[in-house]
């Protein structure tokens, strides 16, 4: 099992983040996230891309090394890159993110026979790892690399409650390596960039302002929330829907809002660096994905006073929204459910305001990086300490 190695002169722990990537994605932000929140009186910060893709910022102190594995038969060459920098950097702790970083850190730890302390970030749900995987082989092979990154790794960090459940079930011998701790989110920032013009605001036909940030992927199940949005618009709701993100159903789902007819009521932003503006100018945020670690994009709308309609997927939305206070949680693929609830906070903007309120103190309790730093920076720390 990986140990630890000496630490530096200066007292400082030496960390190398590992990910796939710093494109656009919620493990990725946050990722960047740790790497700018941490102090640097304590720690050293370097991090490590399998692809180098920089969509989010990054302090300048903090170098980005490149793994260069842009196919699987790169594999070789990213593992002997991220070993050769472990043995020269002489890190005193790794964590790695998503389970395509995990994989390839735990191969790495087979190279070697001394690796620094390795906390592996679990994101999502765990139980639904390869799942979608059309080739049932890999399937195998997924759930078999993330069952040794189980065992092998000395710590598992998870998001939410709902993870850690998750990987309880599969592994449930990893109790005492798991540790829970939310996302770290800078509700300071997130205020002041809010007032900030709104890209979407001269695009929008009026009515109640209904919006989702998420990647445009069939995990996230927007068309679903299309369908909802035309049924409640040909109900005669005065609605209009704001679409943030990109990802590989863009096509797709502009296509389908010309289908149901709905195109002059909905707006597609693609990518925007500063999502905040377009979360201030909208009315109820809604999210309507299969599945969940603990989701950014909806932490961030109701630290903005956002009421929001979301599905109950097994981690995440439960924890971030209080049921019938902060917003309203609805079956996952349940379209019936979904139009009742934004039905339903469309026709009453005092339970929107109600809603709003709460959301914004729920979200400033449980999520501001002011409170979850100190938290985030004693668990990697403490591993230097660790047997």
């Amino acid at each position: 099992m990986p140990g630890i190695v000496a630490k530096n002169d200066a007292g400082k722990v030496r960390l190398l983040i590992a990910c796939t990537s710093l494109s656009k994605g919620g493990a990725e932000r946050d990722t960047a996230n740790i790497a700018n929140l941490l102090d640097r009186q304590k720690f050293e910060v370097e991090i490590a891309l399998m692809r180098m893709v920089i969509d989010y910022p990054v302090p300048e102190d903090v170098t980005i090394h490149d793994l260069g594995k842009q196919r699987i038969h790169h594999n070789f060459r990213a593992i002997w890159r991220l070993r050769k920098l472990i043995q020269s950097k002489q890190f005193d702790v790794v964590l790695s993110s998503l389970s395509t970083t995990n994989d390839l850190t735990l191969l790495t730890t087979l190279t070697m026979g001394q690796f620094p302390y390795w906390i592996a970030r679990i994101d999502g749900d765990p139980s639904q790892l390869g799942l979608t995987e059309p080739v049932f082989i890999k399937r195998i092979i997924k759930k078999a690399m993330q069952y040794f990154t189980f065992h092998r790794a000395n710590a598992l960090f998870v998001n939410s409650f709902g993870s850690r459940d998750s990987a309880l079930e599969i592994n449930p011998g990893c109790r005492e390596k798991l540790t829970v701790i939310y996302n770290p989110v800078n509700l300071k920032l997130i205020k002041s960039l809010s007032i900030e013009p709104s890209i979407s605001g001269n695009k929008r036909p009026g009515g109640v302002v209904l919006i989702t940030t998420a990647r445009l992927e069939p995990t996230k199940e927007i068309d679903m929330v299309l369908e909802v949005f035309a049924r409640l618009v040909e109900s005669g709701l005065d609605l209009s829907f704001v679409i943030c993100g990109s990802g590989s159903q863009a096509t797709y789902l502009k296509n389908l809002a010309k289908q149901l007819g709905i195109s002059e009521r909905v707006v597609f932003t693609g990518f925007v660096q500063n999502p905040y503006a377009e979360l201030a100018n909208a009315d109820i945020y809604v999210l309507a994905s299969k599945r969940e670690g603990l989701p950014n994009a909806l932490i961030e709308a109701q630290a903005l006073g956002l009421p929001a309609v979301v599905t109950d997927c097994r981690s995440g939305p439960g924890e971030v929204i209080e049921h019938g206070k902060t917003g309203l949680l609805v079956p996952v693929g349940d379209k019936m459910a979904m139009a009742s609830a934004i039905s339903r906070l469309t026709i009453n903007p005092e339970l929107r305001k109600q809603y709003g309120k709460a959301a914004a103190e729920r979200a400033a309790a449980l999520f501001d990086q002011e409170k979850l730093t100190p938290e985030l920076e004693e668990f990697i720390a403490s591993s230097r300490i660790s047997t």
